[in-house]
């Protein structure tokens, strides 16, 4: 954009947001936390340009059609917390046959508690919010183990709610005449 070129600026930006969500499905939640910074990113930049005039009705339609594909919060949280599920209930599974084998309780609990926070992450982020309360003060009820096993689904939600933030001031930028 600083050399003037608008269409290769939105070209690369598309590409980022791509990226960043391909790089959502591939891990745990720090993959998630990552694709986040990029997506995030990249929908600034838009918006930016866009609020500059840098943008031709061309690029500004493109890009409406883009975003209106885009989920809000950018992409599947609930699928990373999914593959942090499957790496600690491994764990857990493990310590079963090595060391301090956990309780069937325990497990169970952590178990109750990662399945409720992938639905939770399935919502939009504002409904999100008092389903990840509840279970902010669940999570405290868990074994020490299985608390250091789990990210900040608090954090995970505020991550979430600055993409859907992005997202809508691209969106209503991009509808301004």
């Amino acid at each position: 954009m600083a050399q003037g070129d608008s269409r290769t600026a939105v070209d690369t930006w598309l590409a980022g947001v791509h990226f960043g969500q391909d790089v959502s499905r591939s891990g745990p939640v720090i993959g998630a936390l990552v694709a986040h910074a990029i997506i995030l990113d990249s929908l600034r930049s838009l918006r930016d340009s866009a609020r500059q005039g840098k943008l031709n009705e061309e690029q500004k339609t493109e890009l409406s059609v883009v975003m209106k594909t885009m989920p809000e919060d950018g992409f599947d949280w609930g699928m990373a917390w999914g593959v942090e599920f499957a790496i600690g209930d491994q764990f857990l599974q493990k310590s079963r046959t090595t060391g301090k084998p956990e309780s069937d309780d325990k497990i169970r609990a952590y178990e109750e508690y990662m399945l409720a926070a992938q639905a939770a992450l399935r919502e939009s982020p504002a409904e999100a919010k008092s389903r990840i309360a509840d279970l902010d003060s669940k999570l405290h009820r868990l074994g020490q183990v299985e608390q250091n096993l789990i990210p900040s689904l608090r954090r995970t939600n505020e991550a979430r709610i600055e993409l859907a933030t992005a997202h809508q001031e691209l969106m209503q930028t991009l509808s301004t005449k």
